[in-house]
Order: C-alpha cells, then structure tokens, then sequence
C-alpha cells in the first residue's frame, strides 16, 4: 500500500489541491460548459454520486475533491484527482463504474473490493498503476486490456484461474498476481516491457482416479516451460525426484483424499525479477472403494432459525429453544440444517449481544473472547472428522453474520452473489 500522503509536506499540498479543487466545483457552472460522459455521467451537469454509483466510490472521490457526493462534479474538479486510494478503513467497494471519467487519475490502490468485473476503468488514458489487495469476488479482468498506459498491475486474494487478459498489454512492465487460482502462464511470455514478474502463491487442484494398489504419480509443476526448481511440504510421505522430475506416493500410503505440496520457479528469465509458486492439491479417488459407512444412530439434529426482523439466523440442538423461538412471531423455523455426532471434536458457540457464532476452531474461538468482546458459550455440538459430508460457512456483507449450511448448492449461489463471501468447509458430517 502506498501511504505517502501521511507526510504532513504531502498532506498540506494535497489539502492546497483539493481547496482548488472544490472551488472548481462550486463555480463550474458558471464558467464552464458541460463536458459529455457516458454512462449517464455528464461532467459539469452529473452529480459525483450520479458519475459513481458506487457509494464508496463516490465517497473516495468526493473526498478528493473537497466536495460532498451530492455536488456537481465539474470537468475541473474530475482532472484534478491524479491519485486514488481506498484504505483497508473504508468498506469495500462493489463497483468501479465511472473511474474513466477522472482522465488525469494516474493511480488507482484499492485495499479491498467486492466487485466481480474491473469494468469501468477502460479507456483511462493515463492511468497507469492498478493495485488491488483483496478481491475476493473478482473474476473478469478483461478491462485492463482497454488501459493503453497501464503499466503496474497487483491483484491479490482474487480468484483468478488464468492470464488471459494480460496478453495484449504492450506497455505492461510489472504484474503482481498474489493468492490466486492461476494455473497457466504462457500468454505472458511475449509481453514485450514486462520486467517484474511475480505470481505467487497460487492454489491449484488436479482430480485423480486410480486402480487399488497403485503409486500416485505426478509431474512437478511447470510454468512457462520451466519446471519447477523447488518442491516443499510433500504430504502423505511423497518422494520428489529431481532427475525425473517427478513426485511420487507409494501405493502402501495412497487412498482417497487429499495428497498436497508447494512448488516455486524461481528462474524466470528473461524477467529481470520475480518468482512463480503456488500450492497443489491432488484429490484422490480410488476406483471401486468401498462406500462410506451409514450414517450413526447417535447423531443430533441442528436446527435452524431465521429471525425476520434482522435476517440473522441461529443454529440450535435444543428443541426446547427451536419450539419457544418459533412460537413467537418473529423466528421463522428452516427446520433441521444438519445432524452432528454426539461425540468427538467440539464446535463451539458465541454471543455478542443479539448476535451468535459458531466455529470448530478453538484458536477463533479463543481470539473471539479475549480480544473481540464476544462471549463464549462452551460447545454447541460435535463433529465429525472422517465424515463425507461436507458443512460449509458463509459471511455476509450486509450485516456480518455467517451462515452455515451442507446443502453444496445453496453455498454456490449465495457465494456468487455479491452481498456474501464462501469461506469454504466449515466442519464435516455424515
């Protein structure tokens, strides 16, 4: 992140720039004639809200300008901002509509975003530096392709699986892909001005089927031709061997599940300076194995309940608690959510006020407590380890609550949506 305008010099010439700047916006209408925009934002006429409708957005602009959202955003006033950063303080914004109409903005930093597309800042004539620490959601990048200047681009912790779009980007000299899903690198080998490389920490998956008795078998990763150069963190007892490049699991330890290992280039000439790594995940299955055992007699219902007046929902083992909630107007009862063993590894339950938690992680639930003022309510049920049914947990966006659920297609369309963030497995049942 860049924060220089932490340095008074900075933050006083910045002030004397944005003093000029609000003035252009009082009085554009006076002296100057509107500027046409597209997107329904018209320079000199359009509100800063109207010309982002992105409410962070048209805070941050705001902001840079000395104005309010609900003022006219004069020609002035938009070619004023060369700079925008929004802070790890300021929400996330859901939208980048509007950022071409700032021509002079030279530098966009975003500490994290919701959006799922980078529409918006095409045809930015002078930007050249994209960063972007978090964003979580993004998925189409497309747009950088239309910023003939760009020249530095950092997109971390986005759920990227390739390159694609950097391929026609002859002015690009340093990418930062960080926390990815990227598994395929070539079209960044003609890039012409690229000299910093660095595509780090990407988590990749292959999916496996194999015979009984039989070794796994995998090539080292590679990347634009390169094999990898170093391989750390082999599970499972996997051997690598570096002259057949290979890594290997002898059949004695193979079965079905998850083998891992993390791999790194770092030669990546003719790239002055970079590196590329990542983690893989093999998924095992093993043909013909037996089913998994039915699910225990033992187990315990947990209920679910959603409160209509907040839209947060509670989970519950007590009937008692399901009856009395239900019965009183404002809890709507979704019946059972999942059942759970009534012994082995605890999930544990919180409160904070009106509000609960539950998490299978005593370090979370510990940390939760001690710095965060939530209260600990011992365990709420049990789960199971070796169990095949997945329970997986949800965040909303709206009123941070988290929602937990088995039903696999119920956790995709939500996680598509932009108002809630999949957090992944959550604990397992049967």
């Amino acid at each position: 992140m860049n924060h220089s305008e932490r340095n008074p010099i900075m933050r006083i010439t910045q002030r004397i720039a944005g003093l000029a700047a609000a003035c252009a916006v009082m009085a554009a209408g006076a002296i100057m004639a509107p500027a046409a925009m597209a997107d329904g934002c018209t320079l000199g006429v359009s509100t800063i809200a109207e010309c982002f409708p992105d409410t962070v957005l048209a805070r941050a602009v705001a902001d840079a300008v000395h104005a309010e959202p609900t003022d006219m955003l004069s020609a002035s006033a938009a070619d004023s901002v060369t700079s925008l950063q929004l802070d790890e303080d300021d929400k996330a914004l859901a939208s980048l509509q509007g950022v071409n109409a700032l021509h002079n903005l030279q530098s966009l930093s975003i500490a994290q975003t919701d959006a799922t597309t980078l529409a918006g800042i095409e045809d930015s004539p002078k930007l050249a530096v994209l960063r972007i620490d978090r964003a979580e959601k993004l998925t189409d990048v497309d747009a950088v392709r239309s910023v003939p200047n760009l020249r530095e681009v950092t997109l971390s912790y986005a759920p990227l699986t390739g390159v694609s779009a950097f391929h026609d980007m002859p002015n690009l000299e340093q990418l930062t892909l960080t926390h990815n899903r990227i598994s395929g690198f070539d079209p960044l080998v003609n890039l012409p001005k690229l000299w910093s490389l660095n595509v780090t920490d990407q988590e990749t998956e292959i999916f496996v089927s194999l015979d009984k008795n039989v070794d796994l078998t995998i090539p080292a990763p590679s990347a634009m031709g390169r094999r990898a150069d170093t391989i750390t963190s082999i599970t499972e007892g996997g051997v690598y061997n570096r002259t057949t490049g290979k890594i290997t699991w002898p059949a004695s330890v193979v079965k079905s599940g998850e083998f891992k290992l993390g791999w790194q280039i770092t030669d990546i000439t003719p790239y002055k300076t970079g590196m590329i790594s990542g983690s893989l995940t093999i998924k095992v299955t093993i043909k013909g194995e037996t089913k998994p055992d039915p699910e225990p007699t033992d187990m315990v219902n947990v209920y679910r309940l959603l409160n209509t007046r907040t839209g947060r929902h509670l989970y519950t083992t007590d009937e008692n608690e399901r009856a009395v909630l239900s019965a009183g107007g404002v809890w709507r009862d979704e019946a059972i959510a999942f059942r759970q063993p009534k012994t082995g590894a605890p999930v544990y339950r919180l409160s904070q006020g009106t509000e609960h938690h539950w998490t299978a992680s005593l370090v979370e639930y510990t940390a939760l407590i001690n710095h965060f003022g939530w209260t600990g309510e011992n365990t709420a049920w049990y789960m199971d380890d070796d169990g095949p049914v997945a329970v997986y947990r949800l965040r909303s966006l709206k009123n941070g609550e988290h929602l937990y659920t088995k039903d696999l297609n119920e956790y995709q369309v939500l996680d598509a949506r932009a108002d809630w963030i999949g957090e992944g497995i959550a604990w397992h049942t049967r």
